[in-house]
């Protein structure tokens, strides 16, 4: 599975996941098999809503049911190595004593790979912590909690966020609270429920700035900064990483910030900053090669190989990854050899060496199946899946490729979904599996329909949401206002024998305070109407291009007579509605190689052509991503292939300007009439779209910088069958100049 998606985002690999616990040290542990597509970290098992969930902010616990006692508590759901945890290590500040937080930092800086480990070194250090209280008890309430959370003891810590909170609440202590709210919301994203974690690090994070505590606002960052980027706040995830690394380098901990480095490697590798990442990583590199960190070494390396590919250096990229796979074998365990092995799947997927990446999936999932680690399984087999299909392998890649997809499509992880798709499509398309490649773009292009769906409706809420605001600030402040109005009468009325000339200057003042809040009202109005329209605009039209979207598109076929109007009888036959789904060639590489900007300019200047070269009566509808759709309400069936011809020939007439230079674009095109003069079934519009979808599908196929038409039943039924010889023929595009 390659680890960098260009179209749906960097994967955050080993490393993003966890940051660390709750008091001070906040030590950020690579945590292998936790390979997770576009920042999502699934649970390994389903686990029962529990206090502290979003419908149960308090997060109290019956104490009724369970009686918490750190001595004698039962782990539940313990199991070792299922993944490498992140254990936090809390410092005391320099100027405090020497006590029990020494003591969990230096048991977490020995064992902190192994939460078990830590559980059981720890537990006995529960009566000195309650003796001393205050910090100390703090900061080994949250290493327990953070452990049993990582162990799959989720009932546990909650329990312990329920103390520390209690605690937080009766000392109105800020820190305490603040890392109750952070033990909250690490327990629910390890139950893979980001957006219910990230209300509880908005409560967080403010309280953490006020604690003075380095270390605590290191782990806030850090925790935020992970949540940020599952929820797809990508600039927001920025601003909490580079504070986590501040807060790191303030505490002066190496391997603190080795980690906060591999963070941003992780978030500008999605920014496609390639020159960055490879900054951050040899940073990483050097600050845990000091602190003697073999573990985080092996990260780096990895981090640094990925870069490298990236940035086309393709012997740096054999280095590092030679480097890596030897730290994780220094590193001495089977996780952190689970971690690179994965990684490094996918790097060989990426360039191609199958061999490599087939070797590479077996050993991880071995050793996944070894650790009962599901993400990780579930990983390998789509990785080991992926390397046989290349390998000319193809029942056999699809049957595991299908079993780690449907891992991710069983825990709804529709972001992490859509990637696999894409990347199972593109397999199976260079494998020359058609048929099945077909299908998975359909499946990927329902669920990126679903996303932008979901993405267009936040954003009309949260406009609404911000109206809604605005109009109540405006309505307490009308009330106040006629509060004082009506104190200003009581007085009138009182002193009216002595006070009549004040009697006018109130209703004077009143008048003019009605005149100003009438103004006030109207240009809210004013302001309200501009929204609307805004919106109505944004809800119809793309806003790069300014062309009409696909809900637009969906709008008028819904108001589109079933039949051609005006038809004389002697073109009855010949006049036809029809559709042309048109695709840029290679737009993948133009991103890839020359960044959004470039893409974003190829995306205007071909929707400006195409505008221009089309009718006013001819629909142009961006469909998605580089896809364009012209939809032609009347046109004679003699002229669809010149129509289909003029479109390539405007695409591919002239270099695009764009800023790193010109760039000549060429495009595919399908086509179909809804009209079948030999169909006997009724026009359909979804039936004419998929056959036109066909049409582009075999363009592709041929080569490119073509048009395929579906002229007729036979060419609809070749392409729905796979009859080779019965497929439609190429219109060729322009050649090269």
């Amino acid at each position: 599975m390659p680890s960098i998606s260009p179209q749906e985002g960097h994967l955050i690999l080993i490393g993003k996941r966890r940051t660390d616990f709750i008091g001070a040290g906040c030590d950020t542990r690579w945590r292998a098999g936790a390979v997770r597509r576009r920042g999502r970290r699934l649970s390994p098992e389903p686990l029962k809503p529990m206090a502290g969930d979003a419908d149960n902010k308090s997060g109290t616990v019956d104490r009724s049911e369970m009686t918490f006692s750190c001595t004698g508590v039962v782990r539940a759901f313990q199991g070792r190595g299922v993944r490498l945890v992140l254990l936090a290590l809390m410092l005391l500040s320099r100027a405090a004593v020497a006590g029990v937080a020494d003591e969990v930092e230096a048991i977490e800086r020995a064992h902190g790979a192994d939460s078990d480990i830590v559980i059981e070194k720890i537990a006995g250090l529960e009566a000195a912590a309650r003796r001393a209280g205050g910090r100390d008890l703090r900061v080994w309430l949250a290493a327990w909690g953070y452990a049993h959370a990582m162990t799959g003891g989720r009932a546990v810590a909650e329990a312990v966020a329920g103390e520390l909170e209690g605690m937080g609440d009766r000392s109105k202590d800020t820190a305490t609270l603040a890392s109750a709210y952070t033990l909250r919301a690490n327990v629910l994203d390890a139950s893979g429920r980001p957006r219910a974690a990230l209300a509880w690090m908005d409560l967080a994070e403010p309280l953490a700035r006020q604690s003075g505590d380095p270390s605590l606002r290191y782990w806030v960052a850090s925790s935020a900064g992970i949540v940020a980027y599952e929820t797809g706040a990508i600039e927001r995830s920025l601003e909490l990483f580079q504070l986590a690394l501040s807060s790191a380098e303030q505490t002066r901990d190496l391997r603190r910030q080795a980690q906060s480095h591999l963070s941003m490697v992780s978030l500008l590798l999605t920014l496609k900053d390639a020159s960055g990442a490879m900054k951050h990583a040899e940073a990483s590199y050097r600050l845990a090669e000091a602190g003697e960190q073999k573990t985080l070494m092996a990260v780096a390396k990895t981090y640094e190989a990925l870069a490298a590919e990236v940035l086309g250096d393709h012997e740096r990229q054999r280095r590092a990854t030679a480097a890596a796979g030897q730290l994780s074998r220094l590193a001495g365990g089977e996780t952190v050899e689970l971690g690179v092995m994965i990684n490094l799947a996918d790097l060989n997927l990426r360039i191609g060496n199958f061999a490599a990446a087939r070797t590479q999936s077996e050993r991880a999932l071995a050793l996944a199946r070894h650790q009962k680690d599901e993400p990780s399984i579930a990983t390998a087999e789509f990785n080991l899946g992926l390397a046989l299909i290349g390998l000319g392998k193809i029942a056999e890649g699809r049957r595991l490729a299908d079993s780690g997809s449907d891992y991710y499509r069983h825990q709804d992880a529709t972001g992490d979904l859509l990637s696999m798709y894409n990347q199972y499509a593109e397999s199976l398309e260079r494998a020359g599996d058609a048929t099945h490649a077909l299908a998975l773009v359909r499946k990927a292009q329902a669920l990126e329909d679903k996303l932008l769906g979901a993405d267009r409706q936040r954003a009309v809420v949260e406009m609404q949401q911000r109206y809604e605001a605005d109009k109540r600030s405006k309505e307490i402040e009308l009330l106040n206002r006629d509060n004082a109005l009506k104190t200003a009468e009581l007085g009138r009325q009182e002193m009216a024998r002595r006070s009549y000339w004040l009697l006018a200057l109130v209703m004077a003042l009143a008048t003019a305070l009605a005149i100003l809040l009438y103004g006030r009202v109207r240009r809210a109005n004013q302001q309200l109407a501009a929204k609307n329209a805004d919106l109505e605009y944004l809800s119809a039209h793309d806003p790069l291009t300014g062309l009409f979207n696909r809900r637009h598109f969906t709008g008028v076929l819904e108001t589109m007579p079933p039949d051609l109007p005006h038809r004389r009888e002697d073109d009855a036959e010949d006049l036809v509605r029809a559709v042309f789904l048109l695709d840029i060639d290679h737009f993948k590489q133009i991103n890839d190689s020359f960044g959004h900007r470039d893409g974003d300019r190829v995306l205007v200047e071909v929707a400006r052509r195409l505008r221009e070269t089309l009718r006013d009566s001819e629909i142009l509808v961006r469909w998605g991503g580089e896809e364009f759709l012209v939809l032609a309400p009347a046109i004679r069936r003699a002229h669809l292939d010149e129509l289909a011809m003029r479109l390539l020939q405007t695409v591919a007439g002239t270099p695009v300007e764009t800023h790193s230079g010109p760039r000549r674009i060429t495009a595919s095109l399908g086509f179909a009439p809804l009209e079948f003069s030999d169909d006997p079934l009724p026009p359909d519009w979804d039936r004419t779209l998929h056959r036109a979808d066909q049409a582009l599908f075999l363009a592709k196929r041929r080569g490119r910088n073509q048009a395929v038409g579906v002229y007729g039943r036979a060419a609809a039924e070749a392409l729905e069958g796979g009859d080779n010889a019965a497929l439609p023929p190429s219109i060729p595009g322009p050649a090269a100049s």
